[in-house]
């Protein structure tokens, strides 16, 4: 599972924290620092969060997750904020499964 980012990587993108892993049910799956490439991922990730994990997650209900939120868990500085994200490739292109800040 090759990163493919067009105009390539911040200059301050810590790769070793990337990884390829595996799932029990055998699926690979790819760990790595987010990147800004992500907001509109974000985005789509959050809408297939259940109500309640969305609550849990923000404690509110919001039906979309705003594209300023958005901008900002998505634009870190990879030293006092950092997240990691988990993806798994589909046929057509990557697809995020997981956050972690």
């Amino acid at each position: 599972m090759a990163l493919n980012v067009p105009g390539g990587l911040p200059s301050d993108y810590p790769r070793e924290f990337e990884r390829e892993m595996t799932l029990k049910d055998g699926a690979p799956v790819r760990i790595r620092p987010i990147l800004p490439e992500d907001e509109a991922r974000l985005v789509t990730l959050y809408g297939r969060l259940s109500r309640h994990t969305a609550y849990q997650r923000f404690f509110t209900i919001m039906k979309r997750l705003p594209s300023d939120l958005a901008y900002h868990f998505a634009n870190v500085d990879y030293r006092r904020r950092m997240a990691l994200v988990a993806e798994r490739d589909l046929d057509w292109r990557p697809e995020l499964i997981g956050v972690a800040r």
